[in-house]
Parts: C-alpha cells; structure tokens; sequence
C-alpha cells in the first residue's frame, strides 16, 4: 500500500519457473471453394488463449502457398496484411477476410498461408494457417461428349456403308 494511491489489489498468473505467463495467440485454417468469377471471401479468426493485463499485439499477412499446387497472389487471391489489438482483459477473437478470385480454369485445389507474426506481451502457439482454395470447375469428361451429342440418327454398316436412317433399298 502507498499512502498516494491507496491498496492495490491485482491477480498474477505465474508459470513455472517464477515468470508470468503470456496469452497464446493463434490462426486458424480456412477452405473455401473459389467462384467462377468475382470474389469469395476467406475469413480467418485470430484467438488469443486468456486476457492480459497489458496490450497484446501481433501482426498478420498473407504468402503464396509452397509444394505442388501454390495459391498465387493477385491471380487466386488478394493478399493482405495488417495488426490487432487486444486491450487489457480483452479476449475476444479478431477476424481478417482474403478475396478469393474466382475463374473457371479447371485445376487442383489450390493452398496459401497467413502468418502471425512479432506478438508483443503474447506468445504465438499457432503461427501459420492454411488457405485452401476448393476448384469448383470440371472438364467435360469425354464420356460426357455422347450426352452432349446423341446419335444423329446415321450410320454405318459393317462395310461402311452409310446407311441414312430407315431401311434403304429392299
């Protein structure tokens, strides 16, 4: 107690070892199925484990996926970044949206990743989610071309002979 701004009364979590422990912050995994055009949006939630009694920050962005099949900025999605704050005793979840660009190539799923990064009073236990990116579009697969195409009514006999129709000739 001081006499100038009377008692004080606070809760300390304490880890093992004899520091405080930090909130955990972390991402989430998002899969969206793309659009034939326009944009779909991709939102990603942003958890932080228990309040604080200082701010928490951290900032997020956006990168193209890695391996076989990469999400590409600008052409799959609209890559973005930016920071959340949590003020003091604040645990609620902070969402951020990516665009999904939607077109009617006919490929694999399609992944990138968001990142979090430089926490400041919090640690990060889930620093990278995924974006899958679902392929809605098909090729017309070659048995399809008969539905699309039904016999015309013509054929041919076995010498390939054309036989137009009903019976010719008797």
């Amino acid at each position: 107690t001081r006499d100038d701004i009377g008692p004080e009364l606070f809760a300390l979590s304490v880890a093992p070892g004899g520091s405080p422990s930090l909130p955990a912050l972390s991402v989430n995994d998002v899969t969206i199925t793309e659009g034939n055009s326009g944009t779909v949006n991709a939102v990603f939630t942003v958890s932080l484990s228990a309040n604080s009694s200082q701010t928490v920050t951290v900032q997020y962005a956006t990168a193209n996926g890695t391996g076989a099949n990469p999400a590409m900025a600008g052409s799959d999605y609209t890559p973005v970044s930016g920071s959340f704050t949590w003020n003091p005793g604040d645990t609620s979840t902070k969402n951020f949206t990516v665009p999904i660009i939607g077109e009617t190539t006919v490929e694999p799923d399609e992944y990138f990743l968001v990142t979090l990064s430089d926490p400041v009073n919090a640690t990060l236990t889930r620093a990278q989610g995924t974006g899958t990116i679902q392929n809605d579009d098909s090729a017309v697969p070659a048995s399809g071309l008969a539905a699309a195409y039904p016999f015309s009514g013509n054929a041919a006999d076995e010498s390939g002979n054309a036989a137009h129709g009903a019976n010719h000739g008797a």
